[in-house]
């Protein structure tokens, strides 16, 4: 898959296009500025707190927003951020 010539055709698919590109660059950024704590390492380890953070909040959040929990918890494990 090439940025240049694929087109996602799902919001998912955009998501995870801009994600692979950041990544790119940010795995460049490391070599070239010897970057030794923000690595991809570091990434998983905010995602993984964030998703405990998310995980804990969630119930307090069914009777303010009700069925839109389900979209956005299902959301979360594709990758992708549906709050709207």
């Amino acid at each position: 898959m090439t940025t240049s010539t694929y087109l996602p055709t799902t919001f998912a698919d955009a998501i995870a296009c801009v994600q692979q590109f950041a990544l790119q660059v940010f795995d460049r950024q490391i070599g070239k500025k010897q970057l030794y704590y923000h690595n991809r390492e570091h990434i998983q380890q905010v995602q993984q707190r964030s998703d405990q953070i998310f995980q804990a909040i969630a119930p307090f959040w069914e009777n303010a927003i009700g069925s839109k929990l389900d979209l956005l918890q299902k959301s979360r494990k594709r990758g992708t951020s549906m709050l709207e």
